[in-house]
This record gives structure tokens, C-alpha cells and sequence, in this order.
């Protein structure tokens, strides 16, 4: 598996497909975008912890 920033994004896309509102701490959102805050429960290195990923909003 290789492990990297990209493969981690690939993987939270993944999970933010099918994640439940009532679970995530803080939801942002915007005119074209929501953010999703995740902790990091991934042993790999990433620059912040929790962090903010940016996915499309699909919502409208």
C-alpha cells in the first residue's frame, strides 16, 4: 500500500461517500463546498490533527 498524501486523500474521499452528519465533530458549509473535519486516526505522517478536508458540495 503506498503510503502518501495522495492515497490518504483517496481513502477519506472514500469514506466522506457514504459518512453520516451526526458523527462528524464540525460541519462549514459554502456556496460549492463542505468541509469535513476528521481526526486523524491514520498512522501516517499529515501536517495537522486534526485536519479539514474539502470535498464538492453535492448537497444543493
Amino acid at each position: 500500500m503506498i503510503k502518501n498524501d495522495f492515497r490518504l486523500a483517496f481513502d477519506i474521499r472514500i469514506l466522506a461517500r457514504n459518512f453520516d452528519i451526526r458523527r462528524q465533530e464540525k460541519i462549514k458549509l459554502s456556496k460549492n463546498y463542505f468541509w469535513v473535519k476528521f481526526k486523524n486516526k491514520l498512522k501516517q505522517k499529515i501536517s495537522k490533527n486534526p485536519f479539514w478536508v474539502k470535498f464538492k458540495n453535492k448537497l444543493n
